[in-house]
C-alpha cells in the first residue's frame, strides 16, 4: 500500500509539472519521458531542484528571521507542508525533503514551493536582507518553472 501511494504521488507530480511548466518538458512522446529513468546532471530538472532548494532555504531563512518561528510553525500555519507524528514529536519530513538536494524530490511540487514563498512574503512584514534575498529566489524560481531562461547576474 506504501509503494503504490508513493508511486501516485510521483505520478501525481510528474503531471502536475507537465500541466504547469509544458516548457519543461522535452519534445517526446510521454511514454518516452515517463520511462527515461534518471534525469541526467546539468538538466533542466537538476537546475529546478536546486532552485527548489534555494527558494525553501530563503523561505525558512526568511520566516525564521523576520518571525523568530521554526519550520514546523511554517508547516502548521501556511497548511502546504503536512505535519507527520512520529513518537509523539510532530516532524516535517516532506517539508524537509524540499531543505536538502540529495532528497528534493526529481520533480517537486512547483505550486508548493510558490506558495510557501507567498505565505513567508505575506506574513514577513519587515525590510530585510532575507526577505528581499526570497522575493529574488521566487522570481527565479517562477522563470525557471515558466521555461524562461534566467538573465547572468
Amino acid at each position: 500500500e506504501q509503494r503504490i501511494h508513493a508511486v501516485e504521488q510521483s505520478l501525481d507530480s510528474l503531471l502536475e509539472l507537465a500541466r504547469n511548466s509544458p516548457g519543461l518538458m522535452p519534445e517526446s512522446s510521454p511514454i518516452e519521458r515517463l520511462g527515461s529513468g534518471d534525469v541526467p546532471a546539468g538538466s533542466e530538472y537538476s537546475a529546478l531542484r536546486e532552485q527548489t532548494v534555494h527558494t525553501m532555504h530563503a523561505a525558512l531563512a526568511c520566516w525564521e528571521h523576520d518571525l523568530g518561528k521554526g519550520k514546523l510553525d511554517l508547516a502548521e500555519q501556511s497548511g502546504i507542508w503536512p505535519v507527520y507524528i512520529d513518537k509523539s514529536t510532530p516532524t516535517t519530513r516532506t517539508l524537509d525533503k524540499y531543505l536538502h538536494l540529495e532528497v528534493c524530490p526529481q520533480h517537486p511540487r512547483a505550486q508548493r514551493v510558490i506558495a510557501t514563498a507567498e505565505f513567508v512574503l505575506k506574513h514577513a512584514s519587515r525590510k530585510t536582507a532575507q526577505r528581499k534575498k526570497l522575493q529574488e529566489a521566487l522570481s527565479d524560481f517562477r522563470r525557471l518553472v515558466s521555461g524562461v531562461k534566467p538573465a547572468a547576474k
